[in-house]
This record gives structure tokens, C-alpha cells and sequence, in this order.
């Protein structure tokens, strides 16, 4: 993911290859996030009772994680005014 990132490079606005930076190592935490997802679904037992608790769990911890990603990421790139940025991810 991060090198499909990578090879984007940088959105062709002001501040365009800070932008860029801070959009890579942004993405870096979300890496994390799926795979703390996909190891702890990967531990949810398999009888019925447990797989329905685990599960919710599992989707709960990963909705706060995704949301806390996301307010990161979105702090970091708020700094910038670069309209045409934000028009082109409202496309």
C-alpha cells in the first residue's frame, strides 16, 4: 500500500511535496492498525458465544483504532490551505 502511495507522488498543489511527506508517513500507522486488526480476529475463538464477542471486539477496537488514524492523519495535512487538494478527495 504504501509504495502505490509512493509512486502517486506528490499532489501537484502548494506545499505539494510536504503535503506528500506527510501524507506517506501518515499512512505508516495504518499499516499498523490492520495488522493489530487482522491478529486479533485471527485469536477469536471459534465456539458461537465467543466468536460473536470476539468479533465485536475486534470491530469495535478497530473502528476507535481507524478513527484515531484518521483524526492523525487529517491534523497533519490540516495545516496546509490547499484548496485544490481538498477538492480533488471530495471528487
Amino acid at each position: 500500500m504504501l509504495d502505490d502511495v509512493k509512486a502517486l507522488g506528490n499532489p501537484e498543489v502548494e506545499n505539494g511535496e510536504a503535503i506528500g511527506r506527510d501524507v506517506r508517513s501518515g499512512l505508516a500507522p495504518l499499516q499498523e492498525v490492520i495488522e493489530d486488526a487482522r491478529r486479533d480476529a485471527a485469536a477469536i475463538p471459534d465456539d458461537p458465544e465467543g466468536f460473536e464477542d470476539g468479533l465485536q471486539e475486534v470491530v469495535e477496537s478497530f473502528g476507535a483504532d481507524l478513527g484515531t488514524w484518521g483524526d492523525e492523519l487529517t491534523t497533519k495535512i490540516q495545516k496546509y490551505d490547499a484548496r485544490e487538494l481538498a477538492e480533488a478527495f471530495h471528487r
